[in-house]
């Protein structure tokens, strides 16, 4: 399977879930925005967010050995505070959305079709919560590992 098609297959699995949408709908009012790509001379404005974006990050082939690297960033506008029953105790909202939204996003990728012998190998994770405020965003490395044998194209 080619890096395209795995990151449409994400692109699919991320836009059709459905707790994610109704997540989204609830407490933004709209359905996540996925794009595939973005231009970074004219980024998404903060009523295109929640957004999710997806892009090729690296891609190993050769010697019985694919992996793939793909970049999805799961982003949120919200500049309110969170009431807390402790005084003196101020909270970004944002924060904890963005965990949510970040969860529910990961549950769409790991439910993804993928061919039968290609498998998440694991997600990393780098939060970004303070230098964008009131942009919350978390970037997620998924390692997408095949296992292939012999006689199939390691170099597809």
């Amino acid at each position: 399977m080619n890096i395209i098609t795995l990151i449409h297959n994400l692109r699919d699995a991320i836009h059709d879930n459905y707790a994610l949408n109704i997540w989204s709908t609830t407490y933004y009012g709209r359905n996540p925005k996925v794009y595939v790509g973005i231009d970074t001379r004219k980024p998404p404005a903060a009523d295109q967010y929640p957004l999710v974006h997806i892009f090729p990050q690296q891609k190993t082939v050769g010697d019985g050995n694919q992996s793939h690297i793909i970049n999805v960033t799961c982003g949120i506008y919200d500049d309110d505070t969170l009431t807390t029953a402790k005084t003196n105790v101020v909270e970004l909202e944002g924060i904890s959305y963005l965990e949510t939204f970040r969860k529910l996003v990961e549950t769409a990728i790991l439910s993804a079709s993928l061919a039968s012998y290609h498998y998440i190998g694991s997600i990393d994770l780098t939060y970004e919560t303070i230098e964008y405020f009131p942009y919350f965003l978390c970037a997620m490395e998924v390692r997408v590992r095949a296992e292939l044998s012999f006689g199939d194209d390691f170099y597809q």
